[in-house]
């Protein structure tokens, strides 16, 4: 499977407001929940700032890849923020 084949441009955020980590991942799952690819935003997130602090997914200039794995999800999905 290729990634880019999950992305969506309903997936992607433009000009993410929040300048904390967990505040852009707050923004990029409630998109993910109102597009229905998501139900529960709190446990995901949870899980997301756990991997964190196992280290940092950043890979230089301001971009990150956070990523964790959910039973729930039949399928990857990527969401996209800038800002």
């Amino acid at each position: 499977m290729k990634l880019y084949s999950c992305l969506k441009p309903e997936l992607i955020k433009l000009n993410c407001t929040a300048n904390t980590t967990e505040g852009v991942l707050k923004e990029l799952l409630y998109l993910l929940k109102l597009m229905g690819k998501i139900s529960n935003e709190e446990v995901i997130l949870m899980k997301l700032m756990e991997r964190e602090k196992l280290g940092s997914t950043s890979i230089g200039n301001y971009s990150a890849v956070p990523h964790t794995k959910l039973k729930e999800l039949k399928e990857p999905v990527i969401s996209i923020g800038t800002s």
